[in-house]
């Protein structure tokens, strides 16, 4: 759970987490290791990155590339699908 919310516990953000713990020797290992998440979420430290397109040809390459892969990736389940 702490690599799930790793984005919005740290770096300028603040979180308040609330963690329930039980008494009982029954819930033991349940109130440790939800003890242990909330301690591990206060180490938590994030580098924020401003997400920026250095050179926009690039990009277009990358994304044509991409798509025709998913192009010919569905026109091989189309045949499969044809064919079975």
């Amino acid at each position: 759970m702490t690599r799930f919310l790793q984005d919005s516990l740290g770096g300028a953000a603040q979180a308040i987490m609330i963690t329930c713990v039980a008494p009982g020797q029954q819930f033991y290992q349940d109130t440790y290791h939800a003890l242990n998440i909330s301690k591990k979420s206060k180490t938590i430290v994030n580098k924020p990155a401003v997400n920026e397109i250095e050179n926009k040809s690039t990009f277009i390459y990358y994304f044509i590339t991409y798509f025709s892969f998913i192009e010919f990736y569905l026109n091989c389940i189309f045949v499969l699908l044809l064919s079975w």
